[in-house]
């Protein structure tokens, strides 16, 4: 035997009720889980690491963790969908990736060094692996001037969600991820479910993540 898939009980949908033991997920259908976190709890913002601080009401996230009772959940991780930005790259320096949106318009993305980048076959990837022509999916906070300041930059077919993890933020359809949340065989499992294009996630799916024996 060279893998096993476990199945992982996972929920997507809106919070509320946010609380220092938890929180609530409305899923599509109108169904109502309980979620509760401990200190174990891991969390993801799109692309990079969160915290607990991102889990907020009305925010979109999928959840996955052992189940505690009837739609509920114990969190085991926990994935935030974070606002991000889509283009095509007109023109890069060590500072500054500019793209164009779809409806035009010219974006300067800033970057430094704390800036992460998930290319389709680099890993780990750089800004050199980031070209002009190349479809980007860019996380951060937006400015008054309207350029970003880049958490985290993606490009190519990898899921908007960690190293390969679960997609946290997809663009105008569905993508899938590889490997898991924040690593391979974690959560999200590998070649898990994209996440909808409308930034939101399917209703309540077990997820396959595999581990390996030998």
């Amino acid at each position: 035997v060279t893998a096993i898939a476990v199945v992982v009980p996972s929920v997507a949908g809106t919070v509320s009720d946010v609380s220092a033991a938890g929180f609530k997920v409305t899923t599509r259908d109108g169904s109502v889980w309980i979620i509760t976190t401990d200190g174990a709890t891991t969390y993801r913002l799109g692309a990079v690491d969160g915290t607990r601080a991102n889990v907020t009401n009305g925010s979109t996230i999928r959840v996955e963790g052992t189940s505690s009772g009837d739609n509920a959940l114990a969190a085991l991780g926990v994935q935030v969908v974070a606002e991000h930005t889509v283009g095509s790259v007109t023109a890069k320096t060590a500072s500054t990736i500019t793209i164009t949106t779809r409806d035009g318009t010219s974006v300067a993305v800033k970057v430094d060094g704390s800036t992460t980048y998930l290319v389709a076959g680099k890993d780990p990837a750089a800004l050199a692996d980031i070209t002009v022509d190349m479809v980007v999916r860019v996380q951060g906070t937006t400015n008054s001037d309207g350029s970003i300041d880049a958490t985290a930059v993606v490009a190519g077919g990898r899921g908007f969600g960690g190293h390969g993890g679960l997609p946290g933020m997809m663009g105008d359809g569905p993508g899938s991820g590889r490997g898991g949340f924040g690593g391979p065989g974690g959560f999200g499992g590998h070649d898990g479910p994209g996440w909808d294009g409308d930034g939101t996630a399917p209703n309540a799916t077990p997820s396959a993540s595999p581990t390996t024996s030998s």
